[in-house]
């Protein structure tokens, strides 16, 4: 029943509208205010999102819906409600998960698993390279710390992320069209990388994927590194 007027308040020239923030302190006197308030992060451009809802449909993370005192699921991505002012959806984060946290190459580990789950194999490999080259390889030589973080065990016991990328690699491997980052516009910059070990060709991969014309160079005759010849 107050959509209307939220409309109305929204396009009132004299009233800004400071939405998903908490008032930290108001001091001063009638007609003299000064407010100090904490803007919570949306992680959405208000300005570019046209609350089209797509984003919604696709995210893997389901959530109890407290608008809704948790009778129904929302996902991690949402609007409130379909009136809600402004239009623009939010992400739901509670902080970085403590498996990603340990994780040296940082890697969205709720993310990949998520997907996993729904069958999306190849988002879940797409998400998991947007930070690590080469899950085949570390799901069988990694030290998996993120799994002696795991908060499953609460539950039950540690989820065996380790040996989940590494099916997703396998998977891709032998798949008939293996996975291919799609690249940006090609750049007039080169770029030498001297060495084709694990530090080497992830430069060169990412590099390549940002459009740079790159040439690795190495001294042994294969490529790889100690992933090669030292493991």
């Amino acid at each position: 029943m107050i959509s209307p007027k939220l409309v109305e308040v929204g396009r009132h020239l004299n009233i800004e509208l400071i939405t998903n923030s908490e008032l930290q302190q108001l001091t001063g006197e009638p007609g003299h205010f000064t407010a100090h308030v904490r803007e919570n992060p949306r992680y959405i451009d208000v300005v570019k999102c046209t609350s089209c809802g797509e984003c919604a449909q696709v995210c893997p993370v389901d959530l109890k819906d407290g608008y809704n005192e948790g009778l129904s699921i929302k996902k991690a991505v949402f609007k409130q409600y379909a009136q809600a002012i402004p239009g623009a959806f939010a992400i739901n984060k509670r902080g970085t998960a403590p498996c990603r946290s340990s994780c040296p190459a940082h890697v969205s580990v709720q993310g990949f698993i998520a997907l996993i789950q729904q069958g999306k194999y190849r988002e879940a490999l797409a998400l998991f390279k947007q930070d690590h080259p080469f899950p085949g390889v570390c799901g069988r030589v990694c030290h998996h710390p993120c799994e002696g973080v795991c908060t499953r065990n609460q539950v039950d016991d540690t989820l065996s992320i380790q040996y989940l990328h590494r099916f997703l690699a396998d998977r891709d491997l032998e798949s008939e069209q293996p996975y291919l980052p799609e690249k940006k516009a090609e750049r007039p910059e080169k770029v030498a990388i001297i060495g084709a070990g694990p530090a080497g060709l992830t430069c060169a991969y990412y590099l390549a994927i940002e459009g740079y014309q790159v040439t690795v160079y190495e001294k042994l005759p294969v490529l790889g590194g100690m992933l090669t010849v030292g493991i």
